[in-house]
């Protein structure tokens, strides 16, 4: 019944909200919750609600299928408890979607259904959760320990207000509304900042006595990454967040070092390299570089005559803006290809390039301190 229901969403923006519409003045969220409540249909609703949620494919109409799960969320959350099972999975499916499509400010913007202060409560709820777990798992390394996925939700509600408190414009009619924001959010920041710096500072006597990895460690990285990104959005926080990376330098290496995933993206740690030594900057410098895949089809081939080495090989790469893939070098007139191929051209116009005689400039005769283009070289 749900699927059918579903399915009969219109696939055009402007129909499927009139559509929403429909759903929310039928009371279809809020019945199937009443439902859930009932212990008799309790588990026909759960599975109907989690049909429903797990449902939402289309990526076009996500704003409507965020605002769909937020009034689940919503009715949710005044007749549950915030640790319910399926109470957690709405709000993990909600935090998804808006991590996709963004939430609008105060009013509803076009194809952003979901705002920011129906989001926001949402947010300090995880931080909370969030922190309590920080407390219970400070200077542990049992394999059970802060959860990915209260992480993950933290992340994921964090973007777009992230995104709208950065473009704030002070002079609008929403200015109240963000002064309501700022003194939660600081005080979110701090209280996360404090308890993930003490956590540092025990993880850093626990792997000196133990070489011990434990996987959710990698946890501490990922929230670090939000409250820099939080730091940002007020005066003085950026200096407060770098002054508690001093002075856990040895953790935060030890996590870059057994935990950073070519995936993520790290370039704030490079912000402060005080923070990290040279071989961690290497690391993540090398992890930075995108991959080239060898593959036969993308591979950019050049015949290259012996005798004009140079100029061949400057002419085929200057055409280049990037490297699509593997380079296939072949000399002219001759039969023999592969790596051995690859290796000799590329040692060879290394040779070419650090030949002596063929320098860009050379130094003036009656003056080694000045340098003129060499005219030798065409």
């Amino acid at each position: 019944m749900v699927m059918n229901f579903l399915s009969s969403i219109p696939n055009d923006f402007d129909r499927a909200i009139e559509y929403l519409e429909l759903i929310i003045s039928s009371s279809v969220p809020k019945d199937l919750v009443m439902l859930y409540l009932n212990q008799n249909y309790r588990m026909i609703a759960y599975t109907s609600i989690r049909e429903f949620i797990s449902s939402f494919k289309n990526d076009h109409l996500k704003p409507i299928y965020a605002f769909i799960a937020l009034k689940f969320c919503q009715i949710l959350r005044e007749n549950v408890k915030t640790d319910d099972g399926l109470y957690r999975i709405c709000r993990s499916s909600l935090g998804a979607m808006i991590e996709f499509t963004g939430i609008a400010r105060c009013k509803y913007e076009q194809k952003k259904l979901v705002c920011l202060n129906s989001v926001f409560p949402f947010l300090m709820e995880i931080s909370a959760e969030l922190s309590l777990d920080l407390d219970s798992t400070m200077g542990t390394s049992g394999f059970e320990g802060l959860s990915f996925t209260l992480v993950r939700d933290f992340s994921a509600f964090l973007l777009p207000v992230w995104n709208v408190l950065w473009l704030m414009d002070n002079v609008t009619y929403e200015e109240k509304f963000f002064e309501k924001i700022d003194l939660p959010m600081c005080e979110m920041f701090y209280d996360l900042l404090a308890k993930v710096t003490l956590s540092l500072r025990l993880l850093d006597s626990k792997k000196v006595k133990k070489d011990i990895v434990v996987p959710w460690w990698s946890l501490y990285l990922d929230i670090l990454n939000d409250l820099q990104s939080i730091s940002k959005l007020y005066i003085y926080m950026e200096d407060d967040f770098w002054q508690n990376m001093k002075e856990v330098k040895g953790s935060l290496c030890y996590l870059i070092t057994n935990f950073a995933e070519k995936s993520e993206h790290y370039e704030w740690i490079f912000e402060h390299k005080e923070v990290t030594n040279f071989y961690i900057r290497r690391q993540l410098a090398m992890m930075m570089v995108p991959e080239v895949k060898d593959n036969v089809e993308d591979q950019y081939y050049m015949l290259i005559d012996r005798s004009k080495l140079i100029v061949d090989s400057f002419g085929y790469i200057t055409k280049l803006k990037y490297l699509p893939g593997s380079l296939f070098v072949q000399f002219k007139e001759e039969q023999a290809i592969g790596p051995g191929v690859l290796r000799e051209w590329f040692l060879l116009a290394c040779q070419e390039i650090f030949n002596p005689n063929n320098t860009l400039f050379v130094a003036c005769a009656d003056d080694n301190r000045s340098f003129f283009p060499n005219q030798g070289l065409r």
